[in-house]
């Protein structure tokens, strides 16, 4: 996957991950208020794995019902929220062309459900 796209996979877990959890973000108390966007209280660590151990990760995540944010090739080729929605929803599951995954839960649970990716270059 070429890297600009890797990196909007990044940018949007950090901002869906984020979106799930309401109310634990506060602005970050800038002089401009346009320039202080919420911050996040949790930490966000980018791993990076090819399609069949995001959808093995993907497949632990819904088993355990963590948060959980998909993200497959077919998002890049939309240009906007419900286009993206339908583009994830006319495909099976288990034939999803994965790129990215977010999920949110307990550290311990999220360590063991990602074991085997590897710290994003």
């Amino acid at each position: 996957m070429p890297r600009e796209v890797r990196l909007v996979v990044e940018a949007r877990v950090g901002g869906d991950l984020r979106g799930a959890v309401s109310g634990e973000q506060q602005p970050t108390g800038e002089v401009d208020p346009a320039a202080g966007l919420p911050m996040l209280r949790q930490p966000v660590l980018v791993l990076a794995a090819g399609g069949d151990l995001l959808a093995g990760i993907r497949q632990k995540a819904v088993a355990r019902e963590l948060a959980l944010a998909v993200y497959t090739r077919e998002l890049f080729s939309t240009s906007h929220d419900a286009a993206n929605r339908a583009a994830v929803a006319a495909v099976p599951a288990a034939d999803l062309d994965l790129v990215g995954v977010g999920i949110r839960g307990p550290r311990n649970v999220v360590d063991r459900i990602v074991k085997g990716a590897r710290k994003h270059d």
